[in-house]
């Protein structure tokens, strides 16, 4: 029995229940649903670029020589590491300084389909082109594994950069 039709005498009309069912769904699921505040993760780029980095330590073999440099620690090299800053910016450009606490501009880019790979050019008087590989980055390191000729003796050096405090 329509109780509405019965104490009204008129038809009750079922598409405003209908609409005023669906309204409230809406109002329901809406309400209910939760923006999502965690941020989307850095890009490579954003991680490269949003600090100067110091050498932490590195590791070389040159020709048959191991030597070895740890930021306060042992320091094999014969050069001064401690100065060494590396700056990345968006553009592509960045800065280089040198354990003799020289300043070198350079150009970076991340390989087009791995961004584990990059090519940094240092402008030296004689500039230098230096293929990293195995680049790992995130918050507080970068590191890295590069092979390069110096002096006539092949280099192979694995490091880890963190941001200058």
């Amino acid at each position: 029995m329509n109780y509405y039709r019965a104490f009204t005498g008129k038809s009750f009309d079922n598409s405003a229940i209908n609409l005023l069912i669906i309204w409230t769904s809406i109002i329901l699921v809406l309400s209910s649903c939760k923006k999502d505040d965690t941020p989307a993760p850095l890009t490579n780029t954003q991680l490269l670029t949003q600090h100067t980095w110091q050498l932490y330590e590195t590791v070389q073999q040159i020709g048959g020589v191991q030597t070895s440099y740890k930021m306060n620690g042992i320091n094999t090299t014969g050069s001064d590491y401690s100065r060494v800053r590396l700056v990345f910016k968006t553009d592509g450009s960045g800065l280089l300084t040198d354990p003799l606490n020289n300043k070198y501009t350079l150009t970076w880019k991340f390989d087009r389909n791995d961004e584990s790979k990059m090519t940094v050019v240092i402008n030296y008087p004689a500039p230098a082109t230096l293929n990293y590989t195995l680049i790992y980055l995130d918050e507080n390191t970068f590191s890295n594994t590069l092979f390069y000729s110096e002096s006539g003796q092949q280099v192979l050096a694995s490091s880890k950069y963190i941001p200058v405090p």
